[in-house]
């Protein structure tokens, strides 16, 4: 009877251990299920749904913090807006689904063509933006034109092209001045007959119309 009963409590224990870990290992489980679902959350909530580059308020944030290090490291920042030339009577004549078309193309050879460490986002509409850390003027006109001559040659009844502005940081300014700037500079390229890119590297260079009230 004591053998029987020694039996009986150590087969209680190896399946209360079991029940133990087996129930240590579903909660694992379980928790990474969920954190994986929330960073699927987050990474949605960042991400432009019809092109799949971060949204505004990503890149806003992006921003913030690469010119947080740079500003400590002393590297360059180059910024690129750019906008499809004349998308409005491109969707009026294709339509909108064509012309959402247009758009994620233009997000996927943005997305082929630049470094890992870049940003790239889709700021509004028809308006992209590209960030390029540790990167000059010079450099950043190289990439624009390289996505635009790229655009410029696909060839067919869908052919687009786009417009590009590109400021580098002075090393002080904020993100939305930054913008501005190349904006500003993406402005004159379209008033200068579109499909060009034109590089304003410093505030001074601006029209005064144009420099973001500080």
């Amino acid at each position: 009877a004591i053998t029987i009963t020694f039996i009986s409590l150590a087969g209680l224990f190896f399946f209360l251990t079991f029940r133990h870990l087996a129930a240590i290992a579903e909660t694992k489980h379980l928790y990474s299920r969920l954190e994986k679902a929330n960073e699927e959350l987050f990474n949605i909530s960042r991400a432009d749904s019809l092109t799949g580059l971060l949204n505004r308020r990503a890149l806003s944030e992006g921003m913030t913090k690469l010119l947080a290090q740079s500003k400590r490291s002393g590297h360059e920042v180059s910024v690129i807006i750019l906008d499809i030339d004349r998308f409005k009577s491109y969707n009026d004549r294709f339509g909108h689904i064509v012309g959402d078309q247009v758009l994620r193309r233009l997000a996927a050879i943005m997305y082929n063509t630049i470094r890992d460490v870049d940003i790239a986002a889709r700021y509004g509409g028809e308006e992209f933006c590209v960030v390029l850390p540790s990167t000059n003027g010079e450099g950043a006109v190289h990439v624009a034109e390289k996505l635009r001559i790229t655009c410029d040659s696909i060839e067919g009844d869908h052919h687009f092209t786009f417009s590009a502005g590109v400021a580098t940081w002075d090393g002080i300014e904020n993100v939305e001045s930054l913008i501005q700037r190349a904006d500003g500079a993406l402005y004159i390229a379209k008033e200068s007959g579109r499909n060009r890119t034109i590089l304003i590297p410093n505030p001074q260079h601006l029209p005064s119309n144009l420099l973001l009230n500080t």
